[in-house]
Order: C-alpha cells, then sequence, then structure tokens
C-alpha cells in the first residue's frame, strides 16, 4: 500500500505510485495498473476508536453507577471519529495494489 498526499487546489489529478500515471482526484481504481484507491481515515482507526470508547463509557459507568458512561462513550466514539476523518486524515489517499503471481 502506498500513500499520497494530496490537495485539491490548482491540481486535478494525482500521480500513482505504482504505475505513475496520472489519475483523476476522487477515482477509485487508478486506469493503468488497476490499484485500488481509497481515501481518508482506514478501517483500524475506527475499530480503536470504537474500542477506546467502549473502554471509556465502561468505566465512567462503573464509577458513576449510571447511563453517564455510555453517553461519554458515545461522545466519545463520534467526536474521535469526527476528529479522525476531519483533521488527521483528511488528505490521506492510499493506492493498494494486489498483485498476481502465476
Amino acid at each position: 500500500m502506498s500513500l499520497v498526499s494530496r490537495t485539491c487546489s490548482a491540481k486535478e489529478t494525482m500521480t500513482c505510485p505504482h504505475c505513475h500515471g496520472a489519475v483523476p482526484i476522487g477515482a477509485t481504481v487508478c486506469r493503468g495498473c488497476k490499484a485500488e484507491i481509497s481515501y481518508g481515515a482506514p478501517f483500524w482507526t475506527i475499530v480503536v476508536t470504537f474500542l477506546l470508547a467502549v473502554f471509556l463509557a465502561i468505566q465512567v459507568g462503573v464509577r458513576t453507577n449510571s447511563t453517564l458512561g455510555w453517553i461519554s462513550g458515545l461522545v466519545t466514539f463520534f467526536g474521535g471519529h469526527y476528529l479522525l476523518e476531519s483533521k488527521l486524515f483528511v488528505n490521506r489517499v492510499a493506492f493498494n495494489r494486489h498483485y498476481k503471481t502465476t
């Protein structure tokens, strides 16, 4: 998997790190080498945010003996997911090419 930083100012294409072809911004597959293109936060960050939110909800719920734990867990999950998508991984572009061996 190759990562490319994306800026959407004047350029309307990006360069594939595998075949070095021009790829339009927003494409899901490179036309040259058929590499899959994904944008934004990777799936594992969503899983980690969810696990952190559940852990926090359980801890707060046990200590306060109320539903405040689950409320704080939901706020942590959605707030963390928002921060990951809008701040940390906003320019993330990943090219993933599967090589076939025969």
